[in-house]
């Protein structure tokens, strides 16, 4: 009876340990009901939540840190913030430029975004939203000749990597850079010749997942920062984009057309074990884990 008591009480506690191992939920768009509105969906698939219900097109997602709060975009041209604790949707103040793809800052206080004019043709640059402060609440903070897109913190709150979006001829180009706030410098980690996207630091800031088209169509690709090693994810010849890493650093949560439309995946990081998380005649985009 004492060894059945002991073999019950690991098995529990394995099954604890297996469940509770699986990171936060990942949060996504999708236009299930018809406009794209924000969903959450836990790592294994089991429990897909839509959190709201408008007309307006929503997009680009990003956890805080607490995930009490999500920051997202819509068609609108603003930013806004949904608290999942009391379902309320504030709008960041008025901001300058037309605004996309936010992300919250670590210390949660602040965010960055994409702010885009039109006056002169289309041109991006990366601002920063300081959500506390009474003025001087927006500051530019990467300002090129080109257009930068899709920014994403470190960890530590210390970095900011972006792309580097320009036209070769009849080509686009993005080129990766990394913006280090300590020395307030810039400095370029991948440039090939392709569109390198949607960059995501791994939980403990030593390497990125990010799309490339660099293989021919556009893949998941992983890249050790501190040697520039690059490994390839996936081989499908359609659609694979969307990379971020889970909270914990062991998986990638990625879009894919794989299945025939664009849904949520994740897979390990050494890009085996896939599995579809999102399944419908519906699409999935911008997750955030």
């Amino acid at each position: 009876m004492r060894r059945y008591r002991i073999l019950l009480a690991l098995l529990i506690t394995f099954i604890f340990f297996e469940k509770s191992s699986f990171p936060s939920d990942i949060i996504y768009v999708s236009n299930a009901f018809g406009s794209w509105e924000l969903f959450k969906i836990d790592p294994l698939g089991n429990k897909s939540v839509r959190l709201t219900e408008n007309s307006i097109e929503e997009k680009h997602p990003s956890w805080a840190k607490d995930e009490k709060r999500v920051v997202f975009a819509t068609n609108l041209g603003d930013i806004r913030i949904l608290n999942l604790d009391t379902g309320k949707i504030e709008n960041v103040f008025t901001l300058s430029k037309r605004a996309d793809q936010p992300c919250f800052h670590p210390e949660g206080n602040k965010l960055s975004y994409v702010g885009y004019s039109f006056k002169e043709g289309e041109t991006s640059d990366i601002f920063m939203a300081y959500l506390k402060r009474k003025k001087d609440r927006v500051k530019g903070i990467i300002t090129t000749r080109f257009m930068e897109t899709f920014p994403a913190w470190s960890p530590d709150g210390l970095k900011l990597i972006y792309s580097l979006f320009y036209r070769r001829g009849l080509n686009v180009v993005e080129d990766l850079w990394i913006h280090d706030f300590r020395s307030d410098s810039g400095f370029l980690i991948l440039k090939n010749g392709f569109q390198n996207i949607q960059a995501d630091f791994s939980p403990d800031g030593s390497m990125i997942v990010f799309a490339s088209n660099m293989s021919g169509n556009f893949d998941i690709w992983i890249m050790a920062l501190n040697r520039g090693f690059l490994k390839r994810l996936t081989y499908y010849p359609g659609y694979d984009g969307d990379p971020c890493f889970s909270p914990d650093g062991k998986r990638v949560a990625f879009v894919s057309s794989r299945s025939g439309r664009r849904h949520i995946w994740i897979m390990d990081l050494d890009g085996s074990d896939k599995m579809e998380l999102t399944k419908g005649m519906y699409e999935c985009r911008d997750p955030d884990w």
